[in-house]
């Protein structure tokens, strides 16, 4: 198998680091039909697949990390399904050996525990870890919050599991912020001209006149 990772698009077509080129509707899984332009993909009889296809299809021979074959003698540890020389198990966040120690799994890599912590579990509130055995913990739009620090970004008012909650993002990096049904209105929402309510994201409406109706 050829780890290819470096390719751009350029008029419809993929080219590889080496020059060889593929035509952008042909470079898809061989197994999963699914495009392999944003995930890491390997080569093998001059097919590509995606790395999770890959293992899984030849997963009793190959490395789970470098995807190099296995060869009787090697020392292995069977992991999240596949089998890796323990020497190449590693924390994908440090890089540093697993030694069999407890780990964590996240997009299909593992990572120590203190690791996946300091990477995945971060406030953005606060910008402190969030421990794993916090239940009271608010998971929101791919992000964890303490639970008295989900805030609404317009007010500052603590928000609840099972309050109504708007996205919005400012287009300046910092991702979505999460808004109460009334900040959210007041800073973003159209005001209906026939009744003076505002027009929120989920609630049907009509563009018409300029405006913005119920």
């Amino acid at each position: 198998a050829e780890a290819a990772m470096e390719v751009y698009l350029q008029h419809g077509e993929v080219i590889f680091k080496d020059g060889r080129k593929m035509p952008e509707n042909e470079f898809v899984c061989s197994v999963t039909g699914e495009s392999l332009l944003d995930q890491d993909f390997v080569i093998h009889n001059g097919k590509p697949f995606s790395r999770k296809a890959y293992l899984d299809q030849f997963a009793d021979h190959v490395d789970g990390s470098t995807l190099q074959p296995l060869y009787k003698g090697d020392n292995v540890v069977l992991a999240m399904g596949y089998k890796w020389k323990i020497e190449n198990f590693r924390c994908a966040g440090t890089g540093k050996p697993l030694n069999f120690e407890q780990f964590m799994v996240k997009g299909g890599k593992p990572y120590s525990v203190e690791a996946y912590v300091e990477k995945f579990r971060v406030c953005p509130t606060c910008n402190e870890t969030v421990a794993l055995g916090d239940d009271s913990a608010i998971e929101w739009m791919g992000m964890i919050f303490h639970a008295d620090h989900f805030q609404c970004a317009g007010t500052g008012c603590v928000l609840k599991q099972g309050d109504k909650v708007y996205a919005k993002d400012l287009g300046d990096g910092m991702g979505p912020r999460p808004y109460c049904e009334k900040a959210y209105a007041e800073q973003f929402c159209p005001v209906c001209p026939g009744c003076s309510e505002y027009v929120l994201p989920d609630e049907e409406s009509v563009n018409a006149c300029g405006s913005v109706w119920h």
